[in-house]
């Protein structure tokens, strides 16, 4: 997903690393235009690797907010057939939703082209300390409808965004299509710290022109302090933590964009039920096949090849809400663990099984008891009220279960075509007269892989549908008629058929994208926990040496205190008896520092000292 930032600039030295934190994480390249900063803004923009800095020229010399409209109609256009989303913001303008990217690849893939933010007056008693990400530790805010931006759009289906003054609103034009329900915030980090804020308003009305004032444009800028206090306490007393529900919930309606909205909207009591406001279009065929479950994020991630179709388990436990659902072959259990949540979240009273024999094949590859116990440990925390795992064979688990009892089977065994023909031959008494089944990498022909045939087999003879992402994964409907919850899938015309998986597919990337910052989450902590162990080993080699080299200089001292004062008495050499026991205790010293080599950092600490070289 390539992002695109424009954002103009000016001695936004304190704010810029605030700025760089919140973005940097799903940006991909910023385009900062710099209106003569004074403060170091400069050296921050250089220094980052991902900014593109340009002189903002002001298109016309009275007036700052015409040319600052001017700059933001146009600059963004750069952007088209290089980037996905382009945002056009302010550098104390935050656009927040706990998962942003994961929510713009959702609206990619629904067709949405425009994303306006709810606004919000951030307000803090104190300016924020370095290192603070300002959405986690500045959360309070009061609604702000003038700051209801449009500051995401897709730059490839917009023609012209017409922003008005202060980009407080816009009428864009081209493929125009907004979301069914508003999700995104706009965060206004101006009031951080009462002096510092009104100290930044002077001297932002120092850089306004004649028509600025003469059209009364930033008025704000020309509050005295008295006014400014008003303002500012006004703001306190109505905010909210915008971290929660409230932040959307409660927020003023209607919205200036509304007339944009994609006209298909979902009835939390009704997962496939939807109102259609501009007749039948894309959107609207594909949320058919869609709800808001679609696009929750699993609980539990774990190696596994199902990462993918997550979004869709979800989707199919909704529509069809079996009373029984069976998977076959677990292994780290992500699949299964994705149903169980859908189940429990959903309330579905469904009654799950998991049968595997947790020792591995082929395929999946042969692993240890600890697999097994990961899988039973997690179930046992989240789900032991409806679900249970049978350790057993396929075959050795039919005796558990009644002829047609199972809605929704999920066979994901050995992958050979005679075992995947056995294993759906074997458990299809079992199945329900309206009965799913699912099958695994249906999409995979390799290493002997079998399941797309014997699905073949099956979808030229029963309704189905199947996905080609995620090695692919086929739906088979057995029944002699098709779920009504189930048609938009089943029975979509190739061209919706089409759409339904790219939506699918994007879910599921997303959700890729997500485990692999997990992993590498991981591998970090794993990393930290080496230097750690590294740090300790360190510091005990420098008590060590620092000790034997203390012991060293005493004995060395005593010889030389022993030897000095026997010549002293006798007028003769010390006896030899005395040197050997000195030079002893020495050579027992340098047995110690000897074996200190045996440690790199005993080596190192050796060669240079506890200080460094």
């Amino acid at each position: 997903m390539e992002i695109h930032l424009y954002a103009l600039c000016w001695n936004e030295a304190d704010i810029l690393p605030f700025f760089f934190r919140h973005y940097d994480p799903f940006v991909s390249r910023y385009f900062i235009f710099d209106d003569r900063s004074t403060d170091g803004s400069l050296d921050w923009l250089h220094a980052h690797p991902n900014v593109e800095v340009h002189p903002f020229i002001r298109s016309d010399p009275d007036c700052f907010t015409l040319s600052e409209m001017s700059l933001s109609n146009e600059v963004w256009k750069s952007s088209r057939g290089r980037a996905d989303w382009v945002i056009v913001t302010d550098v104390d303008e935050h656009l927040f939703h706990p998962d942003l990217t994961v929510l713009v690849s959702q609206y990619k893939a629904l067709g949405i082209t425009i994303v306006p933010a709810l606004g919000y007056q951030m307000i803090s008693e104190e300016f924020p300390h370095q290192g603070e990400l300002l959405c986690e530790t500045r959360r309070q805010g009061a609604v702000w409808e003038i700051y209801c931006k449009l500051s995401v759009f897709d730059p490839n289906a917009i023609t012209e965004i017409n922003y008005g003054a202060g980009r407080h609103g816009a009428n864009p034009s081209g493929r125009v299509i907004a979301p069914a329900r508003d999700e995104l915030l706009l965060l206004h980090y101006k009031f951080l710290g009462f002096e510092r804020t009104h100290y930044r308003h002077e001297q932002q009305r120092c850089g306004l022109g004649i028509k600025d004032f003469e059209n009364g444009w930033a008025y704000q800028y020309s509050w005295s302090q008295e006014d400014f206090k008003r303002a500012w306490r006004g703001f306190a007393q109505n905010a909210i933590d915008i971290r929660t529900e409230t932040a959307i919930a409660a927020y003023p309606a209607p919205r200036w964009w509304d007339s944009f909205r994609s006209g298909a909207d979902f009835d939390p009591g009704s997962p496939n039920k939807r109102q259609t406001a501009k007749g039948k279009s894309i959107v609207n065929d594909v949320a058919a096949a869609l709800s808001p479950v679609s696009f929750w994020v699993p609980h539990c991630f774990c190696p596994s090849a199902w990462i993918e179709h997550a979004p869709f388990a979800f989707w199919i436990c909704e529509a069809l809400r079996p009373r029984r659902f069976i998977e076959l072959g677990t292994h780290y259990g992500y699949s299964y663990f994705a149903f169980c949540q859908a189940i429990a979240r959903l309330g579905l009273g469904t009654a799950a099984y998991a049968v595997d024999t947790w020792k591995g094949d082929e395929h999946a590859g042969f692993y240890d008891e600890d697999v097994f116990q990961s899988v039973l440990a997690h179930n046992n925390q989240r789900y032991s009220g409806f679900s249970t795992l049978i350790r057993s064979t396929f075959a050795e688990a039919l005796e558990y279960f009644d002829d047609h009892t199972v809605d929704l089977l999920h066979l994901d065994g050995r992958h050979f075509y005679d075992d995947v023909k056995n294993d759906f031959t074997i458990w299809r008494p079992k199945l329900s007269e309206n009965a799913v089944v699912l099958f695994h990498d249906t999409n995979v022909r390799e290493r002997g892989f079998g399941v797309w045939k014997f699905y073949d087999e099956l979808a030229s003879a029963y309704p189905s549908f199947q996905f080609f992402h995620g090695y692919g994964l086929g739906i088979v409907i057995l029944g002699q008629r098709v779920p009504p919850a189930l048609a938009p899938l089943i029975e979509a015309p190739p061209e919706t058929a089409d759409q339904i998986r790219a939506v699918y597919a994007a879910l599921g990337n997303a959700l890729s994208v997500r485990a692999a910052l997990g992993e590498r989450d991981r591998e970090v902590g794993a990393l930290r926990a080496t230097l750690a162990r590294h740090d300790e080993e360190h510091a005990e080699a420098v008590h060590e040496i620092e000790a034997q080299r203390a012991q060293l200089a005493t004995i060395s001292a005593e010889r030389d205190r022993t030897v000095a004062a026997t010549t002293s008495a006798t007028g003769d050499s010390p006896p030899a008896e005395i040197i050997q026991r000195a030079d002893a205790l020495v050579a027992a010293i340098q047995t110690a520092r000897a074996e200190l080599t045996n440690s790199w950092f005993g080596r190192e600490l050796l060669r240079t000292g506890p200080n460094g070289p």
